[in-house]
Order: structure tokens, then C-alpha cells, then sequence
């Protein structure tokens, strides 16, 4: 989740006023600044701070693996949803 807000409400207004904290912040895992810095632009108010299409957003997907010191293989991803809670039940 991007905000940690106990309600419906509350999150829907976290995500109209509220700058998202760079995912970094939010997890165990080791993430570069490039992932950050394509994360949050995606997240971005502004439009026009955000990708302006999907090229561009495949270029800095690409730039932000290159910084990437270790892959994530699809059987990591399985156990590392497998032990997070989703909408309030495990996976």
C-alpha cells in the first residue's frame, strides 16, 4: 500500500493530497534510487510530472534494472507475496 490510512476515506484523500514516501522507505528489500525515483514518478499528482507514455517508461524501467545488483526470478516474487497480506488475508 502506498499510505497507511485505516479507512476508505482516509486513504482516497491520502491519495488526492498527500506525496507518497519513496517505496524504499516502506520495505525489508534493498531498492536503488532509480527504482524510487520511476516509482514515485508514476505515482505522481501532476501529469505532467509522470511518464508521458509507455516508451518512456520502458526506458526507465530499463535504466532502473541496470542499477538492479541482484534479479528478482519469478519463484522470489511468489514467496514474497506468498508472505504479505492482501486486502486483509494472506496469499
Amino acid at each position: 500500500l502506498v499510505f497507511d490510512e485505516t479507512t476508505p476515506l482516509k486513504m482516497m484523500m491520502a491519495h488526492a493530497n498527500e506525496d507518497p514516501t519513496a517505496p524504499s522507505l516502506r520495505t525489508e528489500l534493498e531498492l536503488s534510487p532509480e527504482i524510487d525515483e520511476l516509482i514515485l514518478k508514476c505515482l505522481a499528482k501532476d501529469r505532467y510530472d509522470r511518464f508521458r507514455n509507455a516508451e518512456e517508461l520502458i526506458a526507465a524501467i530499463d535504466f532502473a534494472l541496470i542499477s538492479c545488483e541482484t534479479r528478482w526470478e519469478h519463484r522470489d516474487a511468489i514467496q514474497w507475496w506468498s508472505q504479505r497480506p492482501v486486502q486483509g488475508r494472506l496469499l
